[in-house]
């Protein structure tokens, strides 16, 4: 992704969709710093993986 190429096109074409209707964009599977700043550089306004926590189980997140 940082390299450029066809999968910053697709991104930065699915951002640009998105904000002509309105619209919010999420990323999966972000990995790392790199990755979060590159997508965030693109637009993109939510994102979720690793980079920022491990997954957990549901139990953890609601009071027992």
């Amino acid at each position: 992704l940082q390299a450029g190429g066809p999968d910053r096109d697709l991104i930065r074409a699915t951002v640009l969709a998105a904000g002509a209707f309105g619209a919010e964009t999420a990323a999966e599977w972000i990995e790392d710093a790199a990755t979060a700043e590159a997508l965030r550089a693109l637009g993109v306004t939510w994102g979720q993986g690793q980079h920022f926590g491990l997954a957990r189980p549901l139990e953890d997140w609601f009071d027992r």
